[in-house]
């Protein structure tokens, strides 16, 4: 905030302290531009502005306001703030609505302030002339900024496994599962709502049985797991085209005051998705329903544009597996319930329910598949669109073999795959699917659940440990 103080010539008048308006005219009141500002009065006094703007594509919105008052302002300089609740605000971001603020004046005398700039994200969208120095002994400028930030980079949790009484020459790594936890920054006029590359493509060689439709929903009916889009992969996370897994699904929890990105997840029919547990949780606190969002069918999740053919729902329950723990990838998953019915078109379609033989050793060597917005491993960015990545199954032993930590976090009802090449799954990949393809459909096999931390982010030298969805069928089934 700066302030500019400019001395004139005029003595002000006693009685007109705290902003009360003694003089005549609705002029002292006028508007530079009317359709964006304009003051709110109660009984004839003066009690605030009100800023109205466009909301604007961009995943930062920052809001100036520069105003000219005919005092001295010492102590309190006014502030800047949302004017709707944080539920109303998410609502007219999400429907490109206009952005309402509350312009907050300092204490002012004789004159109320005048508005003279008005700028949003660099643009000047209004301009006034400030209040004649010839009126006024001293003439103040004062420079007020709101930064509207949606958060779309989440945090993780780290998990220090003890000591191992044996191997003790292996270096001690902690894991990471991915989940976005950190409490958006919140600061004075700051409101923050806040792959691979394969040696070698193994071709599938199992024949899946097919699961028929329960219940109406559409689960494993003849419209799943099938892309109206293909090409070929390409090492180091290739981009992925829109519509190209139409049952990705990018989840958003509303968070101080705007949605922040959680996690990847799958559509699995209608009205359900499938994430990973850990992204429905706070702590010990499973998330309420009202708190977080879907967008299925969207592309580029930094923009705020719903797209054509793209829908963005609710959830009306969560349920997050009995079994889960904080401290281990089993039973880490998550069944929600969409509020509405989401109806398939060729960008928006369910993912196969994989049944029929669960042996890990049927797909052990086979290569599946990985989408999500997560970090890479060159920049550590969360990407705005999502990319694609493709290793192997390995068996459990290897895995085990591979690393001490992993015999905390896995079990019977987890498996592993990677290359330990460099490349793989990182922060905000989790609850993606783990897929792989059969007679021309794809079917989840895992979930994106957690890693070995090298430092702050995923060690790429590792195998990542995905949630076994084949080993949870009866309790998807159950819940649907």
């Amino acid at each position: 905030m700066w302030l500019v103080v400019l001395v004139g010539l005029f003595i002000p008048s006693a009685q007109s302290l705290f902003g009360v308006h003694l003089g005549s005219g609705d002029n002292l009141y006028a508007s530079p531009c009317p359709e964006i500002f304009h003051y709110f009065l109660q009984d004839g006094v003066l009690q605030y502005g009100i800023v109205k703007v466009d909301c604007p594509d961009d995943t930062t919105i920052q809001l100036h306001v520069e105003l000219s008052v005919g005092n001295q302002v010492q102590g309190y300089n006014g502030d800047l703030v949302l004017a709707a609740s944080r539920e109303e605000t998410i609502q007219n971001i999400i429907h490109r609505k206009p952005i309402m603020y509350r312009l907050n004046f300092p204490r002012w005398y004789n004159y109320p302030p005048k508005v003279t700039k008005i700028m949003l994200n660099g643009m000047l969208i209004c301009q006034g002339p400030p209040i004649d120095i010839k009126a006024v002994r001293i003439l103040t400028t004062i420079n007020l900024h709101h930064t509207l930030k949606l958060n779309i980079a989440p945090d993780w949790r780290i998990f220090n496994p003890p000591p191992a009484a044996e191997s003790t020459n292996l270096p001690m790594n902690p894991t990471i599962d991915f989940r976005p936890s950190s409490p958006p920054i919140v600061t004075r006029s700051t409101t923050e709502f806040t792959l691979i590359t394969p040696e070698q493509q193994p071709q599938p060689t199992q024949q899946l049985p097919w699961l028929p439709d329960r219940g109406g929903f559409g689960v494993n009916d003849d419209q799943c797991g099938i892309t109206s889009v293909t090409n070929t992969l390409i090492a180091h996370g290739r981009d992925v085209l829109r519509g190209e897994y139409p049952w990705l699904v990018a989840i958003f929890q509303v968070k101080n005051l705007g949605p922040e990105f959680v996690c990847g997840a799958n559509l699995i029919s209608h009205r359900h998705v499938i994430t990973a547990g850990h992204c429905m949780k706070h702590g010990e606190k499973v998330l309420a329903p009202d708190q977080i969002f879907m967008r299925i069918g969207e592309h580029n999740i930094h923009k705020w544009t719903q797209t054509t053919g793209s829908k963005w729902v609710g959830a009306e329950r969560i349920l997050v597996h009995s079994d889960y723990k904080s401290t281990s990838a089993d039973g880490d998953l998550a069944l929600l319930v969409l509020t509405d019915h989401v109806e398939y078109s060729t960008i928006i379609r369910p993912i196969c329910l994989w049944r029929g033989d669960a042996s890990l050793d049927r797909v052990v060597g086979r290569a599946g598949t990985v989408v999500g917005w997560g970090r890479n491993e060159n920049d550590n960015q969360i990407a705005p669109e999502p990319k694609q990545i493709q290793f192997p199954v390995v068996s459990q032993e290897e895995c085990l073999r591979s690393h001490f930590t992993f015999r905390e976090i896995t079990s019977d009802r987890t498996f592993c795959a990677g290359y330990k090449n460099g490349s793989g799954p990182c922060n905000g990949d989790s609850g993606g699917g783990f897929i792989m393809q059969n007679n021309g459909r794809w079917y989840l096999r895992g979930l994106v659940s957690m890693s070995i931390a090298n430092g702050p982010t995923c060690d790429f030298s590792q195998y990542f440990v995905f949630t076994d969805v084949t080993k949870f069928q009866e309790w998807i089934h159950t819940n649907l």
